[in-house]
């Protein structure tokens, strides 16, 4: 039975109201992306790293820092004084930049460590005038002026991780955006074929366009991961080179230090000796924080994964355990290969199996390995979940979430080895960058147990696991 030419109207009339509607929504979805997309890339693509390098440039090497200390050498040479005056000033202005990109974002950070360590730069230098006006000696003015930089080198440090995540979730939120418009028009592709059958008409001409329109988008998707990856770089490199302007004049002061030691041993009291030490220990200390946070800056910096044999790692991790670390890894179960980066796969599981034998006050040390298919955590079932157990000091429930927390200690520093509470923060930051959870259960006195799952549909993907006998 042929529809009739009315009939046949009023579903071209349906049809071209249903695409008519359908690609104004889709223009208007489009032009909101581009939109954003455009402020994206004005902020993280212009401004921050303008921001990042113009700070680094007016702190380091060639500004303030590099003045201050010229000018504490040379106090009669007033150039050094204006340079560093300038570079403070240009430190501000870019520290303001980062401030301002920070609340665009809605990251919040913490510059008042910074702005004080810049303002004691500043404040230093009326001293050393002082000084210089008293005739006292460079040497003797340098010992008067020392700065330290260690909170500002957590606050720096923090700044850009906090910056770098917000930037990865941003690029995801902007790829969700894409993936949903992508969709729609997937389903309009879909329907064009129904349109031909009802109606016997073509569309070639709107598919033509639609598809250079999917063309388009995935060219947006491939520049902005490009652009996600350069600005990672851009902040790694400005991670790097800052904590490195700090870690100098550290180790001038450990030096120098030393030197006092050994050039007036024998003329200093004990005590004096005694407190010199003690400095270089403190020096040691802050630069293996300020390593600390470089290495938690990029503990996520992700090498090809391969098909890894925990059994060989556990093993391996075993048998090679820290000087001072001492006690027995047992494999508890057989233990599946896992496809997952090698480097961050050994990183938790050294991690995991060192925090169980270090924190351990029983005379056999023990740290069990292994592995189960569901396991029940805190009111949630984790599939395929790899664990680490251990017969150590525990801790109360409450304190779960804080361990997990960078440089977050529960014990007074020194009881549990040297440590600086770095661990399980890198453990928890890998194992979420890879879609998965860790998971603790703890009884005071009893040990502790750690977990690990990847609980997304494909999780499945992970794991080859042991033949049961």
């Amino acid at each position: 039975m042929k529809m009739s030419v009315k009939n046949r109207m009023r579903v071209l009339w349906a049809v071209m109201a249903f695409v008519v509607l359908s690609g104004v929504t889709a223009e208007i979805l489009l032009r909101t992306v581009r939109h954003k997309i455009h402020q994206y890339d004005v902020m993280y693509g212009e401004r921050l790293p303008n921001a990042i390098t113009g700070f680094h440039s007016a702190v380091g090497y060639t500004g303030l820092i590099h003045n201050f200390k010229n000018y504490v050498l040379r106090p009669r040479e007033s150039g050094y004084r204006i340079a560093a005056v300038r570079s403070y000033d240009k430190a501000l202005y870019n520290l303001g930049e980062l401030e301002a990109l920070a609340e665009l974002a809605g990251v919040e950070i913490d510059t008042n460590p910074i702005r004080s360590t810049l303002r004691s730069y500043i404040d230093a230098l009326n001293v050393v005038d002082e000084r210089r006006d008293d005739g006292a000696a460079p040497a003797e003015i340098d010992a008067v002026v020392r700065i330290s930089d260690a909170s500002a080198a957590v606050s720096i440090i923090a700044i850009v991780q906090a910056l770098r995540v917000k930037s990865q979730q941003e690029t995801r939120r902007q790829v969700d955006e894409l993936g949903a418009i992508l969709r729609v028009l997937a389903f309009l592709n879909i329907l064009g074929p129904l349109i031909i059958i009802w109606i016997g008409w073509s569309t070639l001409q709107s598919d033509r366009a639609q598809n250079k329109l999917l063309v388009g988008l995935n060219e947006d998707l491939t520049r902005r991961n490009a652009q996600l990856d350069r600005t990672n770089r851009e902040l790694s490199e400005f991670a790097f080179f800052t904590s490195h302007d700090l870690r100098t004049p550290m180790r001038g002061i450990a030096n120098h230090a030393r030197f006092l030691v050994e050039d007036f041993e024998d003329k200093l009291p004990a005590e004096g000796r005694k407190r010199l030490v003690r400095m270089q220990e403190l020096c040691g200390s802050m630069e293996n924080l300020v390593e600390s946070l470089l290495a938690y800056a990029d503990a996520t910096a992700r090498n090809a994964p391969e098909w890894n044999d925990l059994t060989e790692i556990v093993t391996d991790l075993a048998d090679n355990l820290p000087d001072g670390v001492q006690g027995e890894v047992i494999l508890e179960t057989s233990l599946p290969k896992l496809f997952f980066d090698p480097l961050q796969l050994r990183t938790c599981l050294r991690h995991l199996i060192v925090n169980g034998l270090v924190f351990n006050e029983e005379a056999q040390k023990t740290v069990w390995v292994g592995f189960a298919d569901s396991v029940f955590v805190d009111g949630e079932t984790l599939h395929s979940a790899l664990y680490v157990r251990d017969n150590g000091i525990g801790m109360e429930g409450e304190f779960s979430e804080d361990i997990f927390r960078l440089f977050k200690r529960l014990q007074r520093p020194g009881k549990y080895g040297e440590g600086i509470g770095a661990g399980l923060a890198f453990v928890k930051k890998i194992v979420e960058a890879n879609d998965g959870v860790v998971r603790v259960t703890s009884t005071p006195h009893t040990g502790s147990s750690f977990y690990i799952s990847f609980p997304d549909k494909e999780s499945r993907l992970r794991w080859i696991k042991p033949q049961k006998p």
